[in-house]
């Protein structure tokens, strides 16, 4: 069956082949697995995002793509076979989701695989093979476990275990909210309502554990400093990191 130009299996359920397609592609949610070759050496494609329909992802899928800069792989993936993506050298990150179980590697060496960043937030895997993966990518890993799993499978390089390493999922979601606390803490502030305003959060950052708490009452503004432009600035250093993180996001839509 074939749907703007892709070829898919009679039910729709397996994409078999993307000869084109646009340069922020997003996979079909009636896809369940994605076959083999079926993205390789596809040079229009920069970004892909795969749902969470999608289980499986077969050998070679998203090889040799010279220009793919980013893959948003399906939060329900469990199996992603070998040299998925062997030669598509401008890759440098790829995370794998919670339900990953099986990693097959061959990811290609260091002329054929750029990685330098892996993250596998599984907290057990079934098999994994890291063969073909430089030494100059650095692993983070949700725990001890999966930490001696890829040592085991023979990488040598960096591996970083933290439980909160890919922006927490609960954490991008308050880092996006904090410019708009700031923004009315201000405001109030300005309407001398100074007695009354009383804000406090916590922000999961990616070093771990550590938490950032700021709390603004009355003309105790941000740790306390109580000049407006300290508080105006500190609002302008959320902003613009918060608009870093939704550039990030915005990239796979």
């Amino acid at each position: 069956m074939v749907v703007d130009g892709d070829i898919y299996s009679k039910d729709g359920k397996i994409l078999y082949d993307v000869p084109k397609g646009k340069k922020n592609y997003k996979v079909k949610k009636s896809v369940k697995e994605i076959g083999v070759y079926a993205f390789y050496g596809n040079g229009n494609i920069r970004h892909i995002r795969v749902p969470s329909s999608v289980k499986k992802i077969a050998a070679y899928a998203f090889g040799n793509m010279e220009n793919l800069k980013s893959v948003k792989l399906s939060k329900n993936l469990k199996i992603a076979e070998d040299h998925l993506l062997a030669r598509s050298t401008k890759l440098k990150t790829i995370t794998y989701p919670k339900k990953i179980r099986i990693i097959q590697g061959s990811f290609g060496r260091k002329y054929g695989c750029r990685l330098k960043k892996m993250y596998i937030k599984a907290e057990k895997l079934k098999k994994i093979k890291v063969n073909g993966l430089p030494k100059t990518c650095t692993i983070y890993v949700k725990n001890q476990l999966v930490k001696k799993q890829v040592r085991d499978a023979g990488f040598n390089g960096k591996i970083i275990v933290d439980s909160e390493f890919h922006l927490c999922e609960m954490g991008a979601a308050a880092h996006m909210r904090q410019p708009c606390v700031l923004l009315l803490s201000l405001i109030f502030y300005i309407l001398h309502f100074k007695d009354q305003v009383a804000v406090a959060w916590e922000w999961p950052c990616f070093l771990g554990n550590q938490h950032l708490q700021t709390v603004c009452r009355g003309t105790q503004c941000i740790h306390g400093r109580k000049d407006y432009v300290m508080v105006i600035t500190s609002l302008c250093h959320h902003i613009i990191g918060s608009l870093r993180s939704v550039g990030h996001f915005l990239q796979f839509f």
